[in-house]
Parts: structure tokens; C-alpha cells; sequence
């Protein structure tokens, strides 16, 4: 009699257990029949699209993962502080935010246009409560870097707009720079120094007076910042 007891009680839990399992197969099927996705899994399709980096956290920290694609990953300044956030994620799917003053730098690589390199410096020109991630656009002693300002265009033309602040930074001091692009607009690839900016070459690059010379006279090889900046660098670096 206890053996027949015993027997039914395993068959019973045998079935239960069966109908459980069925029950959550089915659960995990939406109403369109397609199964669904485990949080790993979300995760893991909302990354796909991410660009991958490495992040050097102000105290110094090295960490890898993804970070939210954008164009630029330069600070987009503005009064929303969703604007100056980081979104990162780490390997696990783990999703992490972080203002500017959380990082010292980011690298972002297989870029269809390349690496690109970001920096939070001690900024005396603008002044900002988050810090402010600015693109490296040339790096050495001088330095040619930007951030982004949001656009004040309506909003249907606003997110093929956003107007860039540029600098040189030489010795912790910024220089703003104006920019005239060629007749491509922003997406030329070539940056020119405005014809006001010229005056100002002097002041900038004093310790090279043979490019001041050049820039002022209109006889350098090109009139794109990123050059004049390149050539700078190595003017200074044989003295």
C-alpha cells in the first residue's frame, strides 16, 4: 500500500512538473507566436548597434565596453543634462551613464571613419557644472579640439545642424577659433580658419613666426586649422 502511495505521488510530480515546464514554453511566446527575448538578449540587440570603447575614469580606471552610437560623442551643450550624459555599457549588458566629470578620456573605434579620441579638460574659456567631453581633432603639445553647441533651429532641421565650437589649446590656455567651411559646408571635410581668425595667428602660434608669416601672407600649403595646428607641433618640437 505505501509502495502503490509512493508511486503516485512520483507520477503526480513527474506530470506537474511536465504541464509546468509547458506552461512556461508557452508563457515566453507572445501573441504573434515569436518567442521572447530574455533580458540578456534585448540587451544584447540594443547594443548591437553601440560603438566600441575604452574609458579612462577620472580616478584613472580603464574600462571596456560600448558606447551609445552617435556621430560625435563630443559635450552637446545645453540646459538638458541628458545632453551632457555618456550612455555606456559594459560587456555583461550592464548600462551605465556618466557626465563628463566621471571620465578624463574616451576612445571610440571601428568607426567607418576611424578612431576617434575625446578629452575632459580644465576648461578656463567655458565654464560647466558636468565638465565637457571635447573631440581631439589634432593632439600633441598644441592641441585642436571641439565640442558642440545644440541647435536653435526648428526641429525638423534640427538634427542635421549641430554647430560646433572649435579651439586650440596650447600651454592650458583656449583659443576659440571661427571656422569658414568650403563651399561642402560641414560635411566637406575640410576646416578653414575664417578670415578674421588670421589676427589672431600671431598671439597663437608666436612661437613659430616663419607659419605666422605663411598664414598672414596666404603662402601656407593649406588653409585648413587642422594643417596650420599639425605643423605647429612640429615647428615647435625641433626647438
Amino acid at each position: 500500500m505505501n509502495f502503490t502511495l509512493h508511486l503516485f505521488i512520483l507520477l503526480s510530480f513527474i506530470v506537474f512538473n511536465i504541464k509546468t515546464t509547458q506552461a512556461q514554453n508557452k508563457n515566453s511566446e507572445d501573441t504573434t507566436g515569436k518567442k521572447k527575448l530574455s533580458k540578456a538578449e534585448r540587451l544584447a540587440k540594443k547594443h548591437a548597434t553601440w560603438d566600441s570603447c575604452f574609458i579612462v575614469k577620472a580616478e584613472g580606471d580603464t574600462i571596456y565596453g560600448k558606447v551609445d552610437h552617435r556621430y560625435d560623442q563630443s559635450t552637446l551643450l545645453s540646459s538638458y543634462i541628458s545632453d551632457m550624459l555618456i550612455f555606456f555599457a559594459h560587456p555583461d549588458g550592464k548600462e551605465e551613464q556618466f557626465i563628463p566629470n566621471d571620465l578624463k578620456e574616451l576612445y571610440v573605434y571601428n568607426l567607418a571613419d576611424g578612431f576617434k579620441k575625446y578629452v575632459v579638460l580644465d576648461d578656463e574659456y567655458y565654464l560647466s557644472n558636468y565638465g565637457i567631453l571635447y573631440r581631439v581633432l589634432v593632439d600633441g603639445p598644441c592641441k585642436l579640439v571641439a565640442d558642440r553647441v545644440k541647435s536653435t533651429l526648428p526641429l525638423s532641421v534640427a538634427s542635421a545642424f549641430q554647430e560646433a565650437h572649435y579651439y586650440i589649446l596650447y600651454k592650458k590656455k583656449f583659443t576659440p577659433i571661427k571656422i569658414a567651411f568650403s563651399d561642402g559646408g560641414a560635411n566637406s571635410g575640410t576646416i578653414n580658419i575664417a578670415p578674421g581668425f588670421i589676427k589672431k595667428c600671431a598671439k597663437a602660434f608666436a612661437e613659430c613666426p616663419a607659419l605666422v608669416q605663411q598664414i598672414e601672407n596666404k603662402t601656407f600649403r593649406s588653409g585648413d586649422i587642422r594643417e596650420i595646428v599639425k605643423e605647429f607641433n612640429n615647428c615647435i618640437s625641433v626647438k
